[in-house]
């Protein structure tokens, strides 16, 4: 069997020229037989996996520059012998804020953002939690973005949407892709609070910043999340050099200003959310001398 799907992998890519491959469709990924082996019970899962890693592999060995999804049943293929043998990983369809945070943030704990995979849109009812901008950046600047339905049909396409949309996508591409696969990620709030890992509408902020090694530039992306919480966030920087001068944006009005590297670990930047489910995006770049 594992040598058919193998075989079946190499025809789609061959007799496509793909360039993307996409893993999909696992419901029940913990169920399987159990069968005797040399004389006790054997759990054929675990083989299961032996030969899926192996297929993976071999693919890609044989076709280095194929782009490798992996995606299964809300996060039911995160284990990291998948992730390491994928480009990025679907951990989940669930997009409706501010649960979604929630499990974002979690996955941030275990995974790098460039190993991880959201949409943004109307599918999957992910345009009826917050504003569009706490949409767009949810799912910008915690993975790789994909837009899935950007209204629910030609008849309700909004000029204005679009231009936030898009503005949000090139935000991605322009500020945060380039330094994405190497920045270090502090996490300036805890979970946000809830009974269980399936409470629908945690409270709070949530703070997480993305910071180059050289301390060159970052990103605090800030989300004040539903119910009640203090209309402020003093944002200090973990990841910046005291020494040096840096150029502050912020992206809600495109107001900059110019402030020290000591001012923003130690005293920080202010950002204030007037209501719940909205957010803020705080780029710092370093400031280059004058001429």
């Amino acid at each position: 069997m594992a040598a058919w799907v193998e075989a079946e992998i190499e025809r789609v890519i061959a007799e496509y020229g793909i360039d993307l491959l996409r893993l999909d469709y696992n419901l029940y990924p913990g169920q399987g037989g159990t069968h005797a082996r040399l004389g006790l019970p054997e759990q054929t899962i675990w083989r299961h996996y032996e030969a899926m890693y192996g297929i993976w592999e071999r693919v890609r060995q044989r076709h280095p520059g194929l782009i490798l999804e992996n995606c299964a049943g809300g996060g039911g293929r995160t284990d990291l012998g998948m992730c390491a043998r994928m480009d990025f990983t679907w951990f989940s369809n669930f997009v409706v804020a501010p649960r979604a945070m929630r499990m974002q943030q979690g996955m941030m704990l275990a995974l790098p953002p460039e190993r991880l995979a959201r949409f943004t849109g109307v599918v999957m009812n992910g345009h009826l939690g917050g504003d569009l901008d706490l949409q767009v950046r949810m799912n910008t600047l915690l993975g790789n973005p994909c837009v899935s339905g950007a209204w629910p049909t030609m008849a309700d396409k909004n000029p204005v949407a679009f231009a936030r949309l898009r503005r949000g996508i090139e935000f991605f591409k322009q500020e945060f892709r380039p330094f994405m696969t190497e920045c270090c990620v502090y996490h300036h709030t805890e979970m946000p609070a809830g009974e269980s890992v399936a409470d629908w509408q945690p409270e709070g902020w949530c703070v997480i910043e993305y910071a180059a090694p050289d301390a060159s530039r970052a990103i605090g992306a800030l989300f004040r999340l539903a119910g009640t919480a203090q209309p402020e966030y003093r944002l200090k920087f973990r990841g910046l050099s005291r020494a040096d001068t840096y150029r502050v944006c912020l992206d809600n009005t495109g107001e900059a200003f110019t402030a020290t590297g000591r001012e923003l670990v130690e005293a920080g930047v202010v950002v204030r959310l007037g209501r719940p489910m909205t957010s803020e995006l705080v780029s710092v770049t370093n400031q280059e001398p004058s001429v």
